[in-house]
């Protein structure tokens, strides 16, 4: 993917999360400079995943000008992901 760091992103509800990361330059749209590879095997597959196995409502934002993208948890959903896990 690329550096990634995590950011704050603003939910529909107006609140402010420490929910987003930020992907400096993907390395997968730099090499391919392809939007509907972008699209169609990386943005949309990723979405669908973390929706339908994960209960997480994901949306990226790639940038075709810059090669980054943003990716953010719309509905801060994910913080419920960490109390039904079982991570120790």
């Amino acid at each position: 993917m690329g550096t990634c760091s995590v950011n704050s992103v603003t939910l529909p509800n107006g609140k402010s999360l420490s929910s987003g990361v930020f992907v400096e330059k993907c390395k997968y749209l730099e090499e391919s400079k392809c939007l509907g590879i972008c699209i169609n095997t990386c943005k949309l597959p990723t979405q669908t995943f973390f929706k339908d196995h994960m209960g997480v409502d994901l949306y990226m934002e790639p940038n075709f000008e810059d090669y980054s993208c943003q990716v953010k948890e719309i509905q801060g959903s994910c913080t419920s992901c960490y109390a039904k896990s079982k991570i120790s």
